[in-house]
Parts: C-alpha cells; structure tokens; sequence
C-alpha cells in the first residue's frame, strides 16, 4: 500500500484520539488518579466490570490470587472473569500507579487495531482504497472510545483478535510460496486466537472467522482439514490449562460462568421484560424468584452470602439456561431486534456521559413497542446536545456498517455464485452464525450490554471485504 494511506489513517486516529483525550481530561480529571497516592475505590469507576478488573490487577500483584473479594481472597478465587485482561491490568499498575498510563496505551492498541485491519483488507482485495476506508471506519466508530478511558477488556481483546487475524491472513498468502513461514504464521495466530478467548470468553464463536477463509479458498481438501485442524488445535492447546483449573477448582469445563449468567439474565431478562412489559431488573427478579436460582447482585458478590459458591451457581444456572432464555422465544426475537437499535446509544452514552461529568438518560424503548413516542422522544431529547450528537452519529456509524454489509449479501445472491458443496457450507455457516450473534448480541444489548456487538462490527467489515473480493473474482 501507499505509504500515503498509512499517514492519513494515522493522521485521523490521532486527531480523535486527542479530541477524546481533552473531552475527558478536562470533564473529568477525577478518572485519571494515581492509586499510589489516592486509594482505588468503587466511586473513581462508572463500571462496576472496570471496578472488578482494576481490583483483580491489584489482588494478582498483593496475593498472586485471581480473586474479586478483598477481604479473603484466598479463599474465594474468582470463576466469572478470564485471565488475560487482569494480567494486562496487573503489568501496568506494575509499571506505574496512575490510570493515565493505562488509557494511553489502549489509545494506542486501538489505533494499531486499525491499522490491522486496514492492512488485512488489502491483503484481500488488493485495494488501497478499500482497505483504508476499512481502517478508517474503525477509527471512526466513537462508540468504542469511551471504553479506552474505562479499565474493560474491550479495546485488548479487539487488538488481540486482530493481531491474530493479521498472522493468519499472513499465513494464508505465504502458503504456496514459502510453507514453513506459512505454517509458523499459522501456529502463531492460533495461539493469539486462544489468547483473545481468554480476553473475553465470547470470542470463542468468532474462531469460525478464519476457518471459514479456509473454506473460502481453492485448496485441496485435505489442505482445508489440516489447516482448520492446526489452527483450533492451537487455540484450544492455550485454553486448556485454563479450563483445567476451572474444572478442578468449579467442577466445570468452561471458560467463566460469565456466559452461563449472561444467557439468562441478559437474554432471558430482555425477552421477560417485553413480554411482562416490565424494567430488565425488574425481569432479573422475576427469574431468580420463578426459577429458585440466586439474583444478579448475589452472584457478582457471592461471598457476601454465607454457602454459596462459583459453583453452586453454575450447575444451577446451567440447569435453567434454556428454559429462560428460550421461554418466549417470540419476545426473544423481538428482544434481539431492539437490542441492535439500543446498543449504539444504551451502555456507550452512558460511559461517554460519565467521562464528561454529565448524564445520559436512556431513552425506553418498550415506549416504542406500546405506542408511546412521545415519551420516548422526550426522553431522548432530555439529554445534553453533545450527547444527542453522540447518539445521532453512532446511528449514522450502525447503518453505513449494516447497509454496507446487506449490499454484499445482495451482491452474493445477484451473483449467484458457483462452488463447490463446501463453499456453499462455509457461506451458510456463515450466515447461520451472523443470525445467532444478531439474536443473542442483540437482546443482551437489551441489559445495555453495547459492547459485546463492538467485535460483531469488527468482524462485519472484514467479511465485507472478503464477500466483495470473492464476487468479483467469481
């Protein structure tokens, strides 16, 4: 690529990024304290997650415990998060004590992301256009800087993920002129792919990203097993002590119980609520009281309640996951459509208003469903200017991204490509799995979970990429 691509996009980044940086410096100097001379306590974070995390950083360093609780550490290791991000966090407070230190470095590992992902497009297409325009919209998806001001695993997960589509994108164009490179490209982006996962466990549905680039190529059969094979052998090789430890310690072979309780009070809470025409807490309490199961507060604080654990709370959410989630599926739905909408102005606004001092007050969208749009707008517009602002341009953001993506689909099926039964497989997996992250995405984003559609975003404009490449070559 040109080398004028590079500076443009770097140019851009860094004028956002400061404009971000004077917003919340000058709106909130509060967020940028030095624990060595001001205590770390729950009020200095909007984000009771950043809260968690920042206290996981501290306790790995003081007791080299993975642990929430405070007080006995030891004796409540901790089975709701996954291990990278605290570590991360444990290394910079190492490093220095002052939270400026680590906003500046996620600054700069979403910058580089960008840069990533401009540089797999090309790979691709062999566009420089294209490829910027990638790396651009990357840059300018502001629903994501708040989360650089937050101490959230968000922005490492993006990099790491990326990191790891870069080296496998790599691995992919090296293949048939130099195997040995290819293949230690191969074996290096399966274990970023693990290292990623244990970021934020979710990412471990996103691993069908390269295996389906796999599917997409020419190559032989048995190149396309053994490559897919590598690859999540890899990935799940740095998984697996992990997973032995959560098997040991919480008779479970899972990453965290996070997904497990997300399932139902996330998705089940956001079905319950427009079926009951009720607030997502108010569905939490519905839940935890119709299925005799433990409330969000004393699962995110179990030692609080004298005999519950880790895991006590798995096998019993594990039992009733299903039946909740899945007890409406008609408002489940319906949930994950209005979740879409929501999660560009729900969870980002409210960590955005934090950072400038001020407020954002959702705006209900059950109002919608019954009728009632005057209160919703007037709900809406009771916000701040610069928060309208905010909220308009991640709404322009989501249908530039949306209908960018629906315009290839259109393009695939005007096409009407041909290809062999395992092509059509990866294309309708491909779609299957774009519907299951619409679905469940979507109706979690009803608990103001926005971040989880950030990668979701990610992801799309990689395969945009990839979809129109493809087209034309056909």
């Amino acid at each position: 690529m040109p080398k004028k691509y590079y500076y443009c996009l770097g140019a851009v980044a860094l004028i956002v990024n400061c404009l971000f940086f004077i917003l919340v410096y000058t709106s909130s100097p509060n967020l940028f304290f030095d624990h060595t001379t001001k205590p770390c306590i729950r009020k200095n974070f909007f984000n009771p997650d950043a809260y968690h995390y920042y206290l996981m950083g501290h306790i790995l360093l003081d007791k080299k415990v993975f642990s929430r609780d405070i007080g006995n550490p030891t004796k409540h290791p901790d089975f709701h998060r996954t291990p990278i991000y605290p570590l991360f966090l444990a290394l910079l407070i190492l490093l220095s004590g002052n939270m400026i230190y680590i906003y500046l470095v996620q600054m700069i590992l979403y910058a580089v992301s960008a840069f990533l992902l401009m540089q797999i497009t090309y790979m691709i297409v062999k566009k420089s256009a294209v490829a910027f325009l990638s790396g651009l919209l990357m840059v300018m998806n502001l629903s994501v800087y708040p989360y650089i001001y937050s101490a959230m695993s968000e922005i490492l997960y993006i990099f790491l993920f990326m990191l790891a589509l870069y080296l496998f994108m790599k691995f992919f164009t090296s293949r048939a002129t130099n195997k040995a490179l290819a293949l230690i490209y191969l074996f290096a982006s399966g274990i970023l792919f693990g290292v990623s996962i244990l970021t934020w466990p979710g990412l471990k549905f996103f691993i069908f990203v390269p295996v389906i680039v796999i599917l997409f190529s020419t190559d032989t059969i048995r190149f396309k097993f053994a490559s897919s094979l590598i690859l999540i052998l890899m990935t799940w090789l740095v998984l697996f002590p992990w997973l032995l430890r959560n098997h040991r310690q919480f008779g479970a072979w899972a990453l965290a119980d996070s997904q497990v309780i997300q399932l139902i009070y996330g998705s089940g809470s956001g079905a319950f609520s427009l079926k009951h025409h009720i607030t997502i807490e108010q569905a939490q309490e519905m839940i935890a009281e119709e299925y005799n199961i433990p409330t969000s507060y004393q699962i995110h604080n179990f030692w609080m309640v004298p005999g519950l654990t880790p895991r006590y709370i798995y096998n019993k959410y594990k039992a009733v996951k299903m039946k909740v989630a899945f007890k409406y599926p008609a408002y489940l739905v319906l949930g994950a459509f209005l979740g879409i909408i929501k999660a560009h102005i729900s969870n980002a606004n409210n960590i955005f208003a934090s950072k400038l001092n001020t407020f954002w007050t959702n705006p209900n969208f059950n109002n919608l469903l019954h009728g009632n749009i005057s209160l919703f707008f007037k709900q809406l517009f009771s916000n701040k200017p610069i928060m309208l602002f905010y909220c308009v341009y991640q709404y322009l953001f989501m249908l530039i991204l949306y209908a960018g993506t629906l315009y290839c689909f259109i393009l695939l099926i005007r096409k009407r490509m041909a290809g062999t039964l395992l092509m059509w497989s990866g294309y309708g997996l491909f779609l299957l799995s774009t519907c299951y992250f619409l679905l469940i995405l979507g109706v979690m984003s009803l608990e103001a979970y926005s971040r989880y559609v950030i990668l979701a975003q990610v992801v799309y404009m990689f395969y945009a990429a990839h979809l129109v490449y493809m087209i034309k070559k056909d």
